[in-house]
């Protein structure tokens, strides 16, 4: 499985809300690569998302 395999299979478990907040977080990576800094100010922010998002999956959910 490639990494843009393995990305939808992981985007496709998640909820809608989750989805937002990925889409979020590519709206800001996105504004900040356009401003010319650079990704360390993005690494915070994915590490938030995703722990939170994780928190709210049910844990049977991550394992499949």
């Amino acid at each position: 499985m490639n990494k843009r395999e393995f990305l939808k299979q992981r985007v496709d478990s998640l909820s809608e809300s989750e989805v937002l907040e990925v889409l979020e977080y590519i709206s800001i990576m996105e504004a900040l690569h356009a401003q010319g800094s650079g990704p360390d100010p993005l690494d915070e922010i994915l590490f938030r998302l995703l722990s939170e998002a994780r928190e709210r999956i049910p844990q049977d959910r991550l394992r499949q």
